[in-house]
């Protein structure tokens, strides 16, 4: 199992965890990609860690630090990019692992790699997002 180590706020290891997360939506018959843009409504293009898209439906992954700063940040572009489904993704740091989804928006505190990868599989499936037949 990866070991999640902070290195001046930023996650030492945040390739290998878009890495794995892209690897979950490949499974699940997305096509993924790294730092891409997404236009808003308001015109304003927002880049995300991780956009995966199948048909019609677009997925959208940020990894956030644990301060209201960034979570408000996440929120915003959330608001913007109402046309696809946000997932921002903190390490807990200490706090215990949750899931917070209000409408288009999940925010996933997660413990390691693999729980991060569980949660967000588990949602896909809750929700409908998963391919069909699971």
């Amino acid at each position: 199992m990866l070991e999640l180590r902070p290195l001046n706020g930023v996650n030492m290891i945040k390739t290998e965890l878009k890495q794995a997360l892209r690897e979950l939506l490949l499974k699940e018959a997305f096509s993924v990609g790294f730092n891409e843009e997404i236009l808003g409504n308001s015109g304003l293009k927002h880049v995300f860690d991780v956009i995966a898209r199948r048909e019609r439906l677009t997925l959208c992954f940020d990894f956030i630090e644990g301060d209201s700063v960034s979570l408000l940040k996440g929120l915003g572009k959330t608001l913007d990019v109402n046309s696809a489904r946000v997932f921002l993704l903190m390490e807990s740091r200490g706090k215990d692992a949750k899931t917070y989804t209000i409408e288009t928006c999940s925010v996933i505190v997660y413990r390691d790699l693999e729980d991060m990868l569980t949660t967000v599989e588990e949602l896909l499936v809750k929700e409908g997002l998963a391919r069909a037949g699971r």
